[in-house]
């Protein structure tokens, strides 16, 4: 048995929300040839959508590692201390940044999320977001308890500061939408990572991580394309991706997934 981990956003669908049919189809066959498959991503389990959940995954790590599901029941979870994501929160308002807070059950997003997405990616990128993630264009009421990862849009330089003033008690990392980098912020608990969830499912099961297989396409899941035995880093993945995996297979759209999943018979 191999156990399997894959990105969602980039790797097993693309930013406009399409899944090609022969990623479902790659899932669904090495699953029935006895290994395992999970999601490994930066979303919450909030944002686990229908057309990801009806795949039929063996179980979700979530929030960078902090949440971990097997077959529907809840194995993990940690929260950032809900002090100091109040404190980051009211820094973050009195600049009108743009954010949104991730919870296990929910996303709550600020009135100027949706305005600073806009201006900073654009109108067609923007509108992508929002497919893939239509939970965050919902303002509603914020929450500081039960909240697992903060995510920022960038603006003058407030991602460098953001690191200088919390740096110490958060961990803090720039990501990306359209290429450029440090469009975003996300923000949550030091020690958190997609090779913490894979290191808690691997000694689940006592496999072995040689016989693990991690797919990725951003700086965010370098942690885990170096931490698996194999790690493959998609066609449209950025370069640090590229760097920390054994292989690069082709785009989304170019059925990368499916291809890779071919190479290494796992399906």
């Amino acid at each position: 048995m191999k156990i399997i981990f894959t990105d969602i956003d980039g790797t097993f669908l693309d930013f406009g929300g399409y899944i090609p049919p022969s990623a479902v189809e790659a899932v669904r066959r090495a699953r029935a040839k006895g290994n395992k498959v999970f999601v490994n991503t930066g979303r919450p389990k909030a944002e686990i959508t229908p057309n990801i959940s009806s795949v039929g995954f063996d179980g979700y790590i979530c929030s960078n590692g902090l949440y971990v599901e097997e077959n529907g029941v809840e194995l993990h979870c940690e929260f950032m201390d809900a002090a100091l994501t109040r404190e980051v929160c009211l820094w973050m308002d009195q600049f009108k940044l743009g954010y949104f807070l991730e919870g296990r059950d929910d996303v709550f997003t600020n009135p100027y999320f949706f305005p600073e997405t806009l201006a900073s990616l654009g109108q067609e990128a923007a509108d992508r977001l929002e497919r893939s993630f239509p939970g965050l264009f919902r303002v509603c009421p914020l929450v500081y308890e039960g909240i697992a990862k903060i995510n920022l849009v960038n603006r003058d330089g407030k991602y460098e500061e953001l690191k200088k003033l919390f740096g110490d008690r958060l961990q803090i990392a720039g990501w990306t939408r359209t290429g450029r980098p440090n469009e975003m912020a996300e923000i949550t608990k030091l020690g958190a990572s997609k090779a913490k969830g894979c290191r808690f499912m691997l000694e689940r099961y006592g496999v072995k991580a040689e016989d693990s297989y991690a797919f990725g396409d951003t700086g965010g899941d370098a942690d885990m394309l170096s931490y698996c035995g194999t790690g493959v880093a998609m066609g449209n993945g950025t370069d640090e991706a590229k760097a920390a995996a054994d292989y690069v297979t082709g785009t989304v759209r170019e059925d990368g997934l499916a291809r890779a999943f071919e190479k290494y018979g796992l399906v």
